[in-house]
């Protein structure tokens, strides 16, 4: 890596059109390498990813849905929530409130039928 920038020091004078020309195609070639090592660094941290959501799916059962929201989520999409999922949070919530209103009321009831007793 340190050579590199001593190499274009020590070139960066050269007016030889066919040395220029070869130092140019050297500095492709060069940012191809790298290019293609990021890749590979890419790759391999999605493999370990990968790996990683395995293991868990292996360790913990998942439903299909979460199996598919967390391989959404792997490559950086988010799974939006269908219509459906949200009637059921809704009718989820109403039952609780329902529950809450049924306890709360008994409570009451049984609290003036101790007292009117």
């Amino acid at each position: 890596m340190l050579a590199l920038p001593l190499q274009y020091r020590a070139r960066q004078h050269e007016t030889d059109r066919t040395k220029m020309r070869t130092y140019r195609a050297e500095a492709r070639d060069y940012l191809m390498m790298l290019g293609g090592v990021e890749e590979q660094r890419v790759r391999l941290s999605n493999r370990v990813k990968f790996a990683i959501d395995l293991l868990i799916r292996l360790c913990k059962k998942l439903s299909g849905k979460e199996v598919v929201d967390r391989s959404a989520r792997l490559v950086g999409l988010e799974v939006p929530q269908t219509y459906a999922e949200k009637e059921d949070e809704e009718l989820k919530r109403k039952t609780e409130a329902a529950a809450k209103y049924l306890a709360e009321k008994q409570a009451k009831e049984k609290a003036s039928a101790a007292t009117g007793s």
